[in-house]
């Protein structure tokens, strides 16, 4: 998830009641630090567009169009995944 909340959350081992109680702690303490994740979520969510997904779609899709041909992968013609 470090590579989708970036700077705008707090991270924690979510089997680790300790540490989520650490960050939840820490959020509800710090005024800063929750003026910084309200600033820093809309614009990490900005990042996130559909025109984005859809080009990155595309390039996987053109990338690998040969590897999912008939009979060639688990969603290949006729075969069952």
């Amino acid at each position: 998830m470090a590579e989708i909340a970036g700077d705008a959350a707090l991270l924690a081992d979510p089997r680790d009641p300790a540490a989520l109680a650490a960050a939840i702690g820490r959020a509800l303490d710090d005024d800063d630090l929750r003026a910084k994740l309200r600033a820093s979520g809309p614009r990490r969510a900005a990042a996130f567009t559909w025109a984005r997904t859809a080009a990155g779609t595309r390039a996987v899709v053109r990338r690998d169009r040969g590897r999912w041909a008939v009979g060639g992968g688990p969603w290949a013609v006729g075969r069952r995944p």
